[in-house]
C-alpha cells in the first residue's frame, strides 16, 4: 500500500469513524487487529494488519467467529481501548501511517492514539498515550541489534 492509498481510505474513514465506540478488540493473527464497533450502526469493525508485504486497512462486518491469536500486545490494546470513543483519523505527513485517535475507554480520561505503520518489513503498531506522549505498547519490538555496514576495500581503477 503506498501512501496515496492511504491517503484515499483515511479520508473515506474520516467520514464514518468519528464518533464510533468501540466495543472490543481481537487479534486475528500475529500482524492484524480488528477493531469491532458497537452495533448501533451498520458498520460492524476495522481490521489493521500490518503483515509484511500484504498490510491492509479494511472496514467490514465481522466475522461471526474470527480466529482470534492472543498476544501480549493485543491483550494491552484490547484492555486500554473497550468502550473508547474514535474522534478521528489521519495519515501522519505523507508517510504510510494512519493514526486513529481515541478517548475513554476504561479510564474516563484517557487519551490515546493507535498508529499504524505499513512499511513492508518494518511495518508495527503502537499504542500510544497522548498526554504523556509514552508508547504504552508496540506490536513488533526493537530487534536491539543495528546492523552496520563493513566497508569493503575499494580498488582505483588504473586511469594510465
Amino acid at each position: 500500500m503506498d501512501a496515496f492509498c492511504l491517503a484515499a481510505i483515511v479520508r473515506e474513514l474520516q467520514a464514518i469513524l468519528p464518533g464510533v465506540k468501540i466495543s472490543r478488540i481481537q487479534q486475528l493473527d500475529r500482524w492484524s487487529l480488528l477493531l469491532v464497533f458497537h452495533g448501533g450502526r451498520e458498520l460492524g469493525g476495522l481490521i489493521l494488519s500490518v503483515k509484511s508485504g500484504a498490510p491492509r486497512v479494511e472496514l467490514r462486518s465481522p466475522p461471526r467467529k474470527p480466529a482470534v491469536h492472543s498476544s501480549r500486545f493485543g491483550d494491552v490494546v484490547a484492555s486500554k481501548t473497550k468502550e473508547a470513543l474514535i474522534e478521528g483519523v489521519e495519515q501522519v505527513g505523507l508517510d504510510r501511517i494512519m493514526a486513529i485517535h481515541m478517548r475513554g475507554g476504561p479510564l474516563s480520561d484517557a487519551v490515546m492514539t493507535l498508529y499504524v505503520e505499513m512499511l513492508g518489513p518494518a511495518s508495527n503498531m503502537f499504542l500510544v498515550d497522548r498526554v504523556t506522549g509514552t508508547v504504552i505498547d508496540r506490536l513488533r519490538a526493537a530487534s536491539g541489534r543495528t546492523t552496520r555496514m563493513v566497508p569493503r576495500r575499494m580498488k582505483l581503477p588504473n586511469l594510465g
